[in-house]
């Protein structure tokens, strides 16, 4: 991890991370935070470089100065807080889409019971993979913001049930009733969309499901599909 700034007001030298001195004059070390500077920011006695990394730790959480930070490591902060534009971070994110003029046939070959939408294409990925071309996979846990998308044909009088699950479980149970919903079929094309928070943990599998309760289920034919999520929080 290299992190680079032009001052560092509140920190103190902590100890050399090749081993040339140790420094320890943090006024409350209990609620400090340690970085890492590159040798450019640490000096002996003399005003010298001494080489190497330094570890610094700050004496009040805070963290008062202006810069660049780099690291391909881990910044863990409380609050942060900016007044100026937060540019070039990547959140957490995963999506899969569909559009067909043609329209994909879906069967539905028994009433009331769920179906996994398969039509998909792989889209954005950071943090989450595919499974069996139609599963978002979480690579991370935490609260995602989960957004879904179908238009479709569906059949006359059709009472439908689409939802997002996780891990394939029934949509009309919680957690997963919080991203379903419900439409009657016309034999005309609608659309329908579904927007909740899902906490997710590693390996969690997101996938579309769709079901009829009219008897004999009728299929429906679909023509733009979205799955995407977003994660928000710890």
């Amino acid at each position: 991890m290299d992190l680079i700034f032009l001052n560092s007001t509140n920190a103190s030298i902590l100890e050399l991370i090749d081993g040339q001195g140790y420094y320890n004059d943090c006024l409350d070390i209990d609620k400090a935070c340690t970085y890492f500077y590159e040798c450019s920011q640490i000096t002996d006695d003399e005003g010298g470089c001494l080489g190497g990394y330094a570890k610094y730790k700050f004496t009040n959480n805070n963290f008062n100065g202006t810069g660049n930070i780099t690291t391909s490591g881990t910044i863990n902060a409380g609050i942060l807080n900016v007044s100026g534009n937060l540019t070039g971070y990547n959140l957490i994110y995963g999506g899969m889409y569909n559009f067909s003029d043609k329209g994909h046939k879906m069967i539905l070959p028994n009433s009331s019971y769920y179906y996994n939408i398969t039509f998909f294409s792989e889209g954005a990925l950071n943090g989450f993979h595919i499974k069996n071309g139609y599963i978002l996979v979480a690579e991370w846990p935490g609260e995602y913001l989960i957004n879904g998308q179908i238009s479709a044909v569906f059949g006359n009088n059709g009472e439908y049930g689409i939802g997002i699950s996780v891990n394939q479980g029934a949509l009309e149970i919680y957690p997963n009733s919080k991203c379903y919903t419900r439409l009657v079929g016309t034999a005309k094309e609608q659309g329908q969309s579904m927007t909740c928070l899902l906490r997710l943990n590693v390996n969690d599998e997101l996938t579309m499901m769709v079901d009829d309760e009219a008897s004999p289920a009728v299929d429906l034919t679909i023509y733009t599909l979205n799955l995407n999520a977003v994660r928000v929080g710890n």
